[in-house]
């Protein structure tokens, strides 16, 4: 594995991306970098990363010989290119920090070749505007522990890149059936029904366009799902300069595994589509369908992501879309709050309903 870390060309400080300026910028000489520019040195990155190929990919093997956690995931042990400290990561991790000099890491190799993304939507979002949303998203709410509103939890606010299947479809579709128009009516002292058959044929060309798939197992799917959708309008095409200054997961789910979900989805669609019957008594048929072409793009999309712990050691997670803002969760209850609020309205209707009994006295 080849760590890499995006340095100032004038200074030699990390490079982080800012989403606020949609610049990169260093901290310490506050240079600020176009995307061409990153783009540039991610190129070289890119090219040192292939020329050492083959000697990561054996340095990646050995580490894959470390014990895996109890999660069932394998750690991997490499070096920091700034300081020389050890990172440990599993085997998803794409971007990260380094825990002694905090300078984000990039593990190159993780995303080449075939686990390369096809694009990218970079951060909107800044770290200072996500904090802010999710107060605003709590405010108001009375039995949240006070706890939970502490600054070192809202400081527990990461900045992840997570893996996306982002697939296009273009479908045809045929039924063919026989539907029934029914008619009841009354002819002097008879009732006569009459029915009337008819060939029923439908058909078209339907077209699915950015379709989402998670391409991380370990990732909450519910919570994921949550924050979409994204203006996939904004993606760039995928360089390594963006994950400077954030985290960021490799896909560990195939297109060949997530292809048979959407298909059931489309077929979800068309049948109805095909089959309503607002015309016709009945109608019964057969529906065909036939996948005319497809295109699956892997695509890394913003997310901010919050955990706060409660008192009992249950862990709560948040997601916010690093783009719009959206955010999803569910907050925890400080029930002894909850309990001392149903205890005072108990006694207050209590007291209520002694004085009213006075008065009925």
């Amino acid at each position: 594995m080849s760590p890499v870390t995006f340095k100032c060309p004038n200074c030699g400080g990390p490079l982080q991306f800012d989403p606020g300026e949609q610049m990169f910028t260093c901290e310490y000489c506050l240079s600020k970098f176009s995307e061409q520019t990153l783009v540039d040195l991610a190129k070289k990155e890119e090219a040192k990363a292939d020329a050492e190929k083959g000697e990561a990919k054996a340095k990646e093997a050995e580490a894959k010989k470390n014990e895996a956690g109890e999660d069932g995931f394998h750690t991997a042990v490499y070096s920091c290119p700034s300081c020389g400290a050890e990172i440990v990561t599993d085997e998803t991790t794409a971007a990260t920090y380094c825990y002694f000099c905090h300078n984000p890491v990039v593990l190159s190799t993780r995303l080449t070749d075939e686990f390369k993304p096809d694009f990218i939507l970079p951060f909107k979002l800044t770290e200072e505007d996500a904090k802010k949303k999710f107060m605003a998203w709590t405010k108001g709410k009375r039995f949240v522990p006070r706890d939970f509103f502490e600054q070192q939890n809202i400081d527990n606010l990461s900045g992840v890149y997570y893996p996306y299947w982002a697939t296009d479809f273009k479908t045809s579709a045929t039924f063919n059936g026989q539907g029934e128009r029914v008619r009841v009516y009354t002819l002097g002292d008879e009732d006569i029904t009459e029915t009337d058959h008819f060939a029923v044929v439908r058909s078209g060309n339907i077209e699915f366009n950015n379709i989402m798939r998670s391409a991380l197992k370990k990732e909450d799917r519910k919570l994921g799902d949550g924050i979409h959708p994204f203006r996939l309008e904004e993606m760039k095409p995928f360089s390594m300069a963006y994950l400077s200054g954030f985290l960021a997961e490799k896909r560990d789910i195939t297109k060949d595994e997530v292809r048979p979900g959407i298909l059931s989805e489309m077929d979800n669609y068309l049948e109805p589509l095909l089959t309503s019957n607002e015309t016709y008594s009945s109608l019964r048929g057969t529906v065909t369908k036939h996948v005319d072409g497809e295109s699956f793009r892997y695509v890394l999309l913003p997310t901010w992501v919050l955990t706060y712990r409660d008192h009992a050691g249950k862990l709560w997670h948040y997601a916010m879309n690093g783009q719009t803002g959206l955010l999803c969760g569910k907050l925890p209850i400080d029930k002894g709050r909850l309990m001392g609020l149903c205890g005072i309205i108990a006694a207050a209707a209590a007291i209520i309903g002694v004085i009213g009994g006075l008065f009925i006295w």
